[in-house]
């Protein structure tokens, strides 16, 4: 089942984001209000200061198919600014995107990843949330974001 990520606008398709990477990695997420995150939308819930998160996420609501050129510097950028605060993730970073994306660029942009520090890099776009979300074991997550499927 194809879902509608243009109904929701950008905080919404955070907490989507967050939501379905909190399911996948087990570890309680949290988002953040609007204002300058350091390419931070989600990470770890609990965690101290000068302890790096587990996980980080960055979520893009681009609803039109993304170039690879955007996607890799999006991602080099997010690694980059984490890097110089000392938040680059100790387990997973997810990018969340609301378009497509080839497995070309997928695999391209882990090994990309692989080569700037990031060992678990993950990216969802609107394929792997379509499967995630049609999974009935998710249907709390999908009711939870109403505005997807009316």
């Amino acid at each position: 089942m194809q879902f509608n990520y243009s109904a929701l606008d950008s905080y919404e398709f955070e907490l989507l984001s967050r939501d379905v990477a909190q399911r996948l990695t087990g570890i309680k997420l949290s988002c953040y209000t609007e204002g300058k995150d350091g390419g931070i939308d989600a990470s770890d819930y609990y965690f101290g200061p000068n302890v790096r998160p587990s996980v980080v996420v960055q979520a893009k609501r681009w609803i039109q198919r993304a170039s690879y050129s955007k996607l890799e510097s999006t991602m080099a950028a997010l690694i980059d600014q984490l890097n110089s605060c000392d938040k680059l993730p100790s387990k997973s970073l997810i990018i969340a995107v609301a378009s497509g994306v080839s497995e070309v660029f997928q695999r391209r942009l882990s090994t990309k990843a692989e080569t700037l520090g990031v060992s678990d890099f993950q990216l969802l776009d609107s394929v792997k949330f379509d499967q995630f979300l049609s999974d009935e074991s998710n249907s709390d997550i999908l009711r939870n974001h109403f505005k997807l499927w009316i």
